[in-house]
């Protein structure tokens, strides 16, 4: 991988030094670039690509500065924001070149680990950026909600499927948005298990776990057709007898975990 080397100018600053695509891009350029339209799509794929793997700090503008040579930074920007490329058929894409690998295949044993995470951010106007509760920390904090499903290996390698950016109720409404909680888009998500007749054929009767509501549940052949409606009541009944009740993450997981 050459990515060249930092040099330093007088006073200790840093001069962008990148002058050629790392080879993990350049090989994941070969792959995906025909989803793109064109060449300078193609060639902000792979600035992004590399920016996300070697950068200091992986803004636009960051991302930009460490090329040695470049253009504006308000062409990549356009391109992650404006332009009309295919992000599903990407993700798509790369999930099946997955499948190529005995290590990282869909498996009768593999694992749907369901959660969800806080990233902190400093400003309030960055777009769905909200106050949550971080369980861990004990606090509240200003952060965008993730929700992510991974896939993990019997061989023990994982990777991410999908994420959802969870946006509170009462933005969607000021909006005009379609307002899903956490239980929901984690029923979706089910139901595009069950939909998916590679994954399925490939996992057989496979497990979905949930750390979000700490939902622990094994998916039989039996009951796929229903998963979704008996999941998402089971959910409901527990959090909100839940709540009535003051029970602890402790208490609700064995309800959940008889679902």
């Amino acid at each position: 991988m050459n990515t060249g080397s930092f040099q330093h100018c007088q006073g200790g600053a840093k001069r962008p030094a990148i002058v050629q695509f790392p080879a993990v891009v350049q090989e994941g350029l070969k792959q995906f670039g025909p989803l793109f339209a064109n060449a300078p799509e193609r060639q902000h794929f792979a600035e992004y690509l590399t920016g996300l793997l070697v950068a200091e700090r992986k803004t636009v503008s960051g991302i930009n500065r460490e090329f040695a040579v470049t253009t504006d930074q308000s062409g990549m920007n356009r391109w992650l924001t404006e332009v009309d490329w295919d992000a599903q058929a990407l993700n798509e894409k790369r999930l099946d070149s997955l499948q190529c690998h005995s290590e990282t295949r869909y498996a009768a044993h593999g694992v749907i680990a369901v959660d969800n995470t806080l990233m902190d951010h400093n400003g309030q106007h960055i777009e769905e950026v909200g106050w949550f509760w971080d369980h861990a920390e004990q606090r509240h904090k200003i952060a965008h909600d993730y929700l992510i499903t991974q896939y993990v290996c019997p061989s023990g390698r994982h990777y991410p499927l999908e994420f959802r950016r969870f946006v509170k109720q009462a933005q969607c409404e000021a909006e005009g948005r379609e307002f899903r909680d956490h239980t929901q888009w984690f029923q979706e998500w089910v139901d595009g298990v069950v939909a998916h007749s590679l994954l399925m054929a490939r996992m057989g009767p496979g497990r979905v776990r949930g750390g979000a509501s700490a939902l622990v549940m094994t998916i039989g052949e039996a009951c796929r057709s229903a998963l979704s409606e008996t999941l998402a009541a089971t959910i409901r009944w527990a959090v909100e007898r839940g709540r009535e009740d003051g029970w602890s993450h402790e208490k609700i997981t064995p309800h959940l975990a008889l679902a």
